[in-house]
C-alpha cells in the first residue's frame, strides 16, 4: 500500500507537515533485507557476557526487570541455586 500526505493528514491532523512528510517517506520505503535487520539487532558484541553474583548476565537482568514491571513471568530464574 502506498501512503500519501493527504491520507496521513486526515488521520493525524495534529502532526506538523514535516512529521507527516517524514512518516510518508518511512512508510513508502521498501523493507530492509532480513540479514540487514538481523545485523542491526546484534548488539551484544564479541566480549563474553559476565555473570553477576545472581548468576545472570546484564541482558538477562534487564529482561527480568522488564517482565517484573509488566507483570510477566521472569524468563531467567536467578539465585545461587543456578
Amino acid at each position: 500500500m502506498v501512503f500519501t500526505f493527504e491520507q496521513l493528514r486526515k488521520k493525524y491532523p495534529t502532526l506538523s507537515d514535516e512529521a507527516i512528510h517524514e512518516a510518508v517517506k518511512l512508510l513508502n520505503q521498501s523493507p530492509a533485507p532480513v540479514r540487514d535487520i538481523w545485523a542491526g539487532e546484534d548488539q551484544v558484541g564479541d566480549k563474553p557476557q559476565v555473570r553477576g553474583p545472581d548468576g545472570l548476565t546484564t541482558p538477562q537482568r534487564e529482561l527480568n526487570a522488564f517482565a517484573e514491571e509488566n507483570a510477566l513471568p521472569a524468563p531467567f530464574p536467578s539465585g545461587p541455586e543456578r
